[in-house]
């Protein structure tokens, strides 16, 4: 996908957003999922690429013990700060770091586990970020990562993209798309062979959304994506008009009071032979 500035994660407030509306609803469940197949983490070392707000690398920190370490990279500062906070009781265990481009600050077969969740879709040179990755990791070393499937099969994220739609905006629909529609999973699997993993694979796995609370919090937490700002933007009538639209799409496809529908994402899973 080619990079984007359009889907901004820089200002302090999305950051704060992000991390205390939509981490514990979907990317937190979704941190424990991708950790879910990694039994023995006991004092490893584990690098946590698109750190964000530090979710995965909490969980993990967690896992590793006091002779373990994570290290959580992201080329976003606000991200990172909210991240440090997150995770300040668990320093020195974990360390942040920002990190703008595919080049990877370790040593040589350093590193014993490589996470990542939806991160890769913004990576401008994934074959170059493969490259780094088999790089770092020590003989036997593994790679776990998650990337959205298209937004239409992401319920919560395909209603905002159809509300956006129906109310004429589609420069802000295109925006929300990014993370979703540009990473299929042949496009996720093929560079990490190229740079000579074994064992790679891709499934799809999805979990569903639960989000109790009723249209008031499901409002807040599409206002807490990082298309917030410019939905805050939006001429009061025009904003109100994709509220109601969007609330129609979710009231017409709720399975129940808290559940809305699944989200979908493919799962990278690789490992390093030599």
């Amino acid at each position: 996908m080619p990079e984007s500035r359009e889907f901004d994660f820089g200002s302090s407030s999305v950051a704060a957003a992000y991390d205390t509306v939509l981490v514990p609803l979907i990317f937190e469940p979704w941190a424990e999922s991708l950790l879910a197949g990694l039994s023995d983490l006991d004092g490893r070392t584990v690098l946590d690429l698109a750190t964000g707000t530090g979710i995965v690398a909490q969980l993990a920190a967690g896992r590793v013990g006091p002779n373990g370490r994570v290290t959580g990279t992201d080329l976003n500062a606000e991200m990172l700060a909210q991240a440090s906070r997150r995770c300040e009781e668990t320093i020195p265990v974990v360390a942040f770091s920002e990190a703008a481009g595919p080049a990877i600050a370790a040593a040589d077969k350093s590193i014993d586990i490589v996470l990542c969740q939806q991160g890769f879709q913004f990576f401008a040179d994934l074959g170059a970020a493969a490259r780094e990755i088999h790089r770092v990791l020590r003989p036997g070393g593994r790679l776990v990562a998650s990337t959205w499937t298209p937004a239409d099969e992401c319920a919560f994220f395909g209603w905002i993209c159809q509300a956006l739609g129906e109310i004429g905006e589609p420069e802000i629909e295109t925006v929300m798309r990014l993370p979703f529609d540009h990473m299929l999973g042949e496009k996720l699997l093929s560079p990490f062979l190229e740079a000579g993993f074994s064992d790679a694979s891709v499934e799809r796995q999805s979990l569903p959304l639960i989000m109790p609370g009723g249209a008031r919090t499901v409002l807040k937490a599409v206002y807490a994506t990082p298309i917030g700002p410019s939905l805050e933007g939006l001429p009061a009538r025009q904003r109100d008009s994709f509220d109601a639209a969007f609330l129609r799409f979710v009231e017409g496809e709720r399975v129940d009071e808290a559940t809305l529908g699944n989200l979908t994402a493919h799962v990278l899973r690789a490992s390093k032979t030599r």
